[in-house]
């Protein structure tokens, strides 16, 4: 059976188009939000600012009231919704309740997970909710540039509940599988290798480049691309603070806050077009984060 990845128009849609285009004929809501449901984590991964410890904003868990007001909201604009940001969604006790609100308003849901805190409930439960897709997040190749990198995994832990998912999930369309790693020095055999492997389990493998974000020496970058982040969507952490960046770890580039303002206030919001201002203007060096950005 072909699968296609259910989000794949509104990534296209995303990674479509000028900025200044975009930005004069601006959405009148995201085609996505990223909700960090936490920023608890149980690992330590060498890259992230979660597992190194260095982020300074509050630890917490996104409450039921926060969440379903998101909800409501995103329903009216068919807004998409993925778990993801700086923590691991299966440590919010209510996450499965969570996706049951997000497929009962008929909207898209996708969460990141690192596959520690799975179990076979846990498979059987996203199945019968009609989870979108589910992305499994790796470091490396093998075994042991997974195990240095994301310290308190187990690489067979991953890929025994990647093939668990796979096989349970047999014919019936959802959720999509995807593996997405990060490598250094690997070469292109071994990636080649790990690409062959996975490739029986999920529908989709990503590889990218291990970037340590948190790394104060890296240098400004010099090309900067065309970004979809404060044009297409936003990223909403636990406590209801909402940022422009998804790669903001600490507040670095908060745009509003939920507690306050809808999040419709907050797209069409000053510092969101303060924001995309800056980008269309190339005036990248001048924010904390679009800086360094490598996109």
């Amino acid at each position: 059976m072909k699968r296609v990845n259910p989000f794949r128009k509104i990534y296209r849609a995303c990674n479509t188009g000028k900025m200044a285009d975009k930005f004069a004929n601006l959405r009148e809501f995201p085609l996505l939000l990223d909700i960090e449901l936490t920023n608890f984590c149980n690992l330590r991964c060498l890259m992230c600012p979660t597992g190194r410890g260095v982020a300074t904003r509050p630890k917490g868990f996104m409450s039921a009231e926060l969440f379903e007001k998101i909800i409501r909201e995103a329903r009216v604009y068919g807004t998409a919704i993925r778990f993801v940001r700086w923590g691991e969604p299966l440590y919010h006790p209510l996450l499965l309740r969570f996706i049951d609100v997000v497929k009962s308003a008929g909207l898209l849901c996708h969460i990141n997970t690192n596959a520690q805190l799975m179990d076979d409930e846990f498979i059987s439960e996203i199945i019968r909710l009609r989870l979108d897709s589910i992305k499994f997040s790796f470091q490396g190749t093998n075994k042991q540039e997974y195990e240095k990198w994301r310290k308190g995994a187990d690489f067979l832990t991953t890929l025994m509940w990647i093939k668990a998912l796979h096989e349970r999930r047999g014919r019936k369309p959802h959720p999509y599988i995807i593996v997405g790693t990060t490598v250094t020095d690997e070469n292109e055999e071994e990636i080649e290798r790990f690409k062959e492997k996975l490739s029986k389990y999920c529908d989709e493998i990503n590889i990218g480049k291990t970037r340590n974000i948190i790394d104060t020496t890296l240098a400004p970058s010099t090309n900067y691309p065309d970004c979809p982040e404060v044009f297409d969507k936003l990223s909403i952490n636990w406590d209801g603070t909402v940022t422009a960046c998804c790669a903001d770890w600490d507040n670095f580039m908060t745009a509003g806050n939920l507690n306050k303002n809808s999040l419709k206030e907050i797209w069409n919001g000053e510092r969101m077009n303060y924001y995309r201002r800056m980008l269309v203007d190339r005036r990248h060096s001048e924010l904390p984060l679009c800086s360094k950005c490598v996109r």
